[in-house]
């Protein structure tokens, strides 16, 4: 059976003070909104700079494919292997050694490798360097 309020339920939601909104409502809901506006471009930088990252990675997988191959072509490894095999005679002859080491090397390789690994470093470090917008408790404290 339900029982009957209380008579004087009228006196008790009648002085219950209204609840209000803290006074520093406004300024930390502008605060948030202004800063989710400044992230957006950032984010953007974030997603572009680590699909970079991920296409620089790929690229070294290549590039190493591409240098393994023209190393194998060349006669560089053998001439490296003469430091073992006859080193008296590379001693001997260590100019014209040098030189012939200097002219097997595939260098056009050897570049190609180093870019694509300078490019995925600079991108990975310009993706952490925008990270912040993406997850707000990774973001730099400016002092």
């Amino acid at each position: 059976m339900i029982k009957p309020m209380n008579d004087n339920w009228q006196k008790i939601i009648l002085s219950a003070k209204p609840a209000g909104a803290p006074q520093d409502l406004l300024p930390r809901v502008l605060a948030r909104v202004n800063e989710e506006k400044a992230a957006g471009p950032l984010r953007l930088k974030f997603f572009i700079y680590s699909a970079l990252t991920v296409l620089s990675a790929v690229s070294i997988v290549f590039a190493v494919i591409v240098a393994k191959s023209e190393f194998a072509k060349s006669d560089f490894p053998a001439f490296l292997a003469l430091v073992w095999t006859d080193s008296s005679v590379v001693f001997a002859y260590w100019k014209s050694y040098l030189a012939s080491l200097a002219e097997t090397l595939p260098i056009t390789s050897v570049i190609l490798v180093l870019a694509a690994v300078f490019a995925f470093v600079n991108f990975i470090r310009m993706a952490a360097k925008n990270v912040g917008a993406v997850h707000p408790h990774i973001r730099r404290k400016t002092a």
